[in-house]
C-alpha cells in the first residue's frame, strides 16, 4: 500500500521536475550545484571543530551527537522504504550523481535540524528568516539537481522537527544521566552505544558513524577520567584548535579514500577504516585540546 503511494506521487512528482527542467540555465546550475557543498562530509568536518571552538566543549559534543543520530536514522529510513531518486529513474534530470536511496532527504532532515537548533536557542527575528532561507534553498535545491523528489524532502523535514522534538525534550536528562556514570559504567557505554547501532543495521555508512561514536565517547571518557583538559578560552587558542582539528582531519581521512573505492575490501580494510574513523573522533573530542594544553602545561591528573 505505501509502495503504491509513493508510486502514484512520483508520477505526479516527475512530470514537475521535467517542467523544472525548462527553466534551468547555467547560472542556477552553478549555484545550485555548489549548495551541494552542505551535504558532503567536508561541510560537517568544517562545521564540528568551529562549533567546538568557537562555542565550547558543550555545545560541540552536543552537535557532534546531533549529527551522527540524524545521519544514522536518515540511513535506517532509507534503507527502510528504499525509494529511488528521480535521476535514478530518468538520467537526464539529475546534475550530480548519487546512488543511494532517496526517501528521506537527508540534506532537508540535516539543515533543518541545525536551522532548528538555532532558532530555538535565539528567537530573534533576523536570524529565524535567515535560517527558514537557508533551509528552504538547500531543500529546493535538492530538487533543482534531481536527486530528491519532492516527498523526500517533506520526510526528511518531518524526521528533523521530530528529532528537533526529542533533543529538546531529553538532552538535559540525557545529560545529567550520563554525568552520573561510574567510571567503568562509562567505558561500557562508550562501546556498547555504537555496537548496538551497527548490530541493529550492519552496513558502511553505519560503520562510519558508529566508529565516530565510539571515537567521540572514548575521547570524552579520557577527558574526564585520565587526563581532564581545560576548556579554551582565549581567541588565540581557540583558532589554534580549529586549525589543528582541520589539518588533523584531513590527514585521517585521506587514509579512508582507497577503500571507499573498492567496494570488495577485506577484513583488514574494514578494521582499518573503523579505526580510521574512531581516531577522527578521539582527535576531535580529545586529542586537540590535549595538545593545546600540552603546551600550555594545563594537564591534570585526575584517576577516578
Amino acid at each position: 500500500m505505501l509502495e503504491t503511494l509513493f508510486d502514484t506521487m512520483h508520477v505526479w512528482e516527475m512530470s514537475v521536475l521535467q517542467q523544472l527542467q525548462l527553466i534551468r540555465n547555467p547560472i542556477c546550475d552553478y549555484f545550485f550545484t555548489l549548495l551541494n557543498f552542505f551535504d558532503t562530509d567536508y561541510f560537517y568536518f568544517l562545521v564540528l571543530p568551529t562549533i567546538w571552538g568557537v562555542y565550547g566543549r558543550k555545545w560541540g559534543v552536543r552537535l557532534i551527537y546531533l549529527l551522527l543520530f540524524c545521519a544514522i536514522v536518515n540511513n535506517y529510513a532509507k534503507d527502510l522504504f528504499m525509494q529511488p531518486r528521480p535521476s535514478q529513474l530518468d538520467p537526464s534530470l539529475g546534475l550530480i550523481t548519487l546512488h543511494s536511496f532517496g526517501f528521506p532527504s537527508g540534506a532537508a532532515q540535516t539543515h533543518l535540524l541545525l536551522a532548528g537548533l538555532v532558532i530555538i536557542s535565539t528567537l530573534k527575528f533576523w536570524p529565524v528568516l535567515g535560517c527558514i532561507i537557508y533551509v528552504l534553498l538547500i531543500s529546493f535545491s535538492r530538487v533543482y539537481l534531481g536527486v530528491h523528489f519532492i516527498t523526500d524532502i517533506l520526510g526528511g523535514w518531518a524526521i528533523g522537527l521530530l528529532l528537533l522534538a526529542i533533543y529538546t525534550a531529553y538532552h538535559t536528562r540525557i545529560e545529567v544521566w550520563v554525568k552520573s556514570l561510574s567510571r567503568y559504567k562509562a567505558l561500557a557505554v562508550a562501546f556498547l552505544v555504537p555496537a548496538i547501532f551497527l548490530i541493529i543495521h550492519p552496513s558502511l555508512k553505519i560503520l562510519i558513524f558508529s566508529s565516530l561514536i565510539l571515537g567521540v565517547n572514548l575521547g570524552l571518557w579520557l577527558n574526564v577520567f585520565i587526563s581532564e583538559v581545560s576548556e579554551l578560552h582565549s581567541w588565540k587558542m581557540k583558532a589554534l584548535y580549529l586549525i589543528l582539528s582541520l589539518i588533523g582531519l584531513f590527514l585521517l581521512a585521506t587514509n579512508t579514500v582507497s577503500f571507499k573505492q573498492n567496494p570488495n575490501a577485506s577484513s583488514m580494510a574494514i578494521a582499518h577504516f573503523a579505526l580510521t574513523y574512531t581516531a577522527i573522533g578521539i582527535w576531535l573530542s580529545w586529542g586537540v585540546e590535549r595538545l593545546l594544553s600540552l603546551k600550555k602545561n594545563q594537564i591534570k591528573y585526575n584517576p577516578k
